[in-house]
C-alpha cells in the first residue's frame, strides 16, 4: 500500500508549505536557530521517517501500517516550533495524525522501543508540565484530539535509529542553546563524556538530555545480563543433569528407583554386608577398594549414600592407563565446564573443581589426585554428586 501517493494532494502538505513560507517572511523577535539549520533538521528528520514508509506492526491483534508525506516534519522559523504529520492505516481506515507546536527546547530526553523487527518508535519526552496536542483526522474531519508529554517519531531499523537519534539530539540542543538553557561548552563536554559509559555519565551530568537514553542502556544491559544468567543457569543444570542421566542416577531418587535404574550396581552394593546404618535414618552403602579387589568387583562406583530413602551422594571413577592420560581427561572435563558454567557456579582448585547445581539442591565434584596412584593402583578421575545442606 502506498499511502504517500494516495495523500499526495492532502491539505496537510499545503499546510506545511504555508508554514515554510511564513518561516521566511515573518520577522525575528528573539534569538533563533538559523533558518538554514531548521531546514536541514526538517529534511533529515523527514528523510529518516520516510525510510519507515509502509512499515507496520501488530498490537493486540490489530495491524497498524504507517506512511509519511515527504515533509513529515517541519520546523518553522517564525515561532521556532515543529509540526509533524503521519498517516496510520488500521482495519482499512486511513487516519492522519497532526501534531503542532512542538518545542524541541523543552525535550528532556529520548528513548526508543522496537515495535516490530523493522519498525522502531523513537519517543521525545517533554519536561514536566509540558505537552503537545495531536489531532486525528479521518476523511478530512477531526475525530479525536489528545495531549501527550511526548512526541513520537519512527524509523526503519536499529542502524537508522542511531543516526536518527543523534540528529534529534543535535536539533534539541540547538534550540536549548538558542534559549540560553545550555552552552556550547556544556554540549561539547557532554558529548565527550558520553564515552565514559552510561552510569558514569549520569553521575557527572545529572540534568543532561542524554540521561534517559543512558538509563535505558543501563536497564537494557541489566536485562541482558539477567537473560544471560538465566541461560547460563539452564546450561549448567542441563550439563550436570545430562551427566547424571548418563550415569543413570539423580540426586533425590529413592533406593527402589535406583535399583530399577541400575540393577547390576544394586546387586553389588545393596547387601547386608555392605550396608552401614547410622542414626537419623542415614544408610551408607560403601565398598572400599581392598574389598573390591578381593572380590574382583569391577564396578567403577565408589560409594552410594541414601538418607531417608533419598539418594544424597554418589561417587564414580574413571580409570586411565597413565597419569598423563588421566590429567588430560581431567583438563578436558574442566574446560567443558569452564566454557558452559558461569563463574558463580564453579570453584576451581589445584586438583579438583566443584560445580553448584543452579537449584542449589546438590553439587557436582570432579577430582584427580596423584596421591591415590599407589593406593588405588590405577590412575583415576573421580566424579561425585552430593546433596547440599
Amino acid at each position: 500500500m502506498k499511502l504517500i501517493n494516495k495523500h499526495k494532494n492532502n491539505p496537510v502538505k499545503h499546510f506545511l508549505l504555508i508554514i515554510s513560507f511564513f518561516a521566511v517572511i515573518l520577522p525575528v523577535k528573539a534569538q533563533n536557530v538559523p533558518y538554514e539549520s531548521l531546514d536541514a533538521y526538517s529534511k533529515v528528520i523527514s528523510s529518516y521517517q520516510m525510510e519507515a514508509n509502509n512499515l507496520s506492526f501488530t498490537y493486540h491483534g490489530t495491524k497498524w501500517e504507517f506512511s509519511f508525506p515527504e515533509s513529515s516534519f517541519n520546523l518553522a522559523f517564525h515561532n521556532q516550533l515543529g509540526t509533524e504529520a503521519l498517516y496510520k492505516n488500521m482495519d482499512g481506515r486511513d487516519l492522519l495524525y497532526l501534531t503542532e507546536n512542538i518545542d524541541l527546547s523543552k525535550v528532556k530526553g529520548i528513548t526508543w522501543e522496537n515495535l516490530s523487527e523493522e519498525l522502531i518508535l523513537i519517543k521525545l519526552h517533554l519536561k514536566s508540565g509540558d505537552s503537545v496536542k495531536t489531532n486525528i483526522y479521518e476523511n478530512g474531519k477531526v475525530i479525536n484530539t489528545h495531549a501527550t508529554a511526548f512526541v513520537n517519531f519512527f524509523c526503519k531499523d536499529n542502524q537508522s535509529r542511531s543516526g536518527f537519534v543523534s540528529k534529534l539530539y543535535d536539533a534539541c540542543l540547538a534550540f536549548q542553546k538558542a534559549k540560553g538553557l545550555i552552552t556550547a561548552e556544556e554540549i561539547a563536554a557532554q558529548k565527550k563524556d558520553w564515552g565514559t559509559g552510561p552510569a558514569a555519565f549520569i553521575k557527572k551530568h545529572p540534568n543532561s538530555i542524554y540521561n534517559m537514553e543512558a538509563e535505558q542502556i543501563v536497564q537494557t544491559r541489566e536485562k541482558e545480563k539477567e537473560v544471560k544468567t538465566q541461560v547460563a543457569m539452564v546450561r549448567t543444570a542441563v550439563l550436570i543433569d545430562s551427566i547424571s542421566d548418563l550415569l543413570g542416577i539423580r540426586i533425590g531418587m529413592s533406593q527402589a528407583s535406583f535399583t530399577q535404574k541400575k540393577p547390576e550396581v544394586a546387586a553389588l552394593f545393596f547387601t547386608r554386608e555392605n550396608a552401614l546404618i547410622s542414626d537419623g535414618g542415614n544408610t551408607k552403602i560403601y565398598y572400599d577398594m581392598s574389598r573390591k579387589k578381593k572380590n574382583k568387583i569391577l564396578s567403577p562406583v565408589k560409594y552410594i549414600e541414601f538418607k531417608n530413602d533419598k539418594l544424597t551422594e554418589f561417587a564414580y571413577s574413571y580409570s586411565y592407563a597413565s597419569a598423563a592420560e588421566r590429567l588430560r581427561a581431567y583438563e578436558l572435563c574442566l574446560q567443558l565446564f569452564k566454557n558452559n558454567v558461569p563463574p558463580a557456579y564453579i570453584n576451581i582448585y589445584e586438583r579438583n573443581f566443584v560445580v553448584t547445581h543452579p537449584t542449589e539442591k546438590y553439587g557436582f565434584y570432579v577430582e584427580h589426585n596423584p596421591d591415590w596412584d599407589n593406593y588405588e593402583q590405577t590412575f583415576m578421575v573421580k566424579i561425585r554428586f552430593w546433596k547440599r545442606t
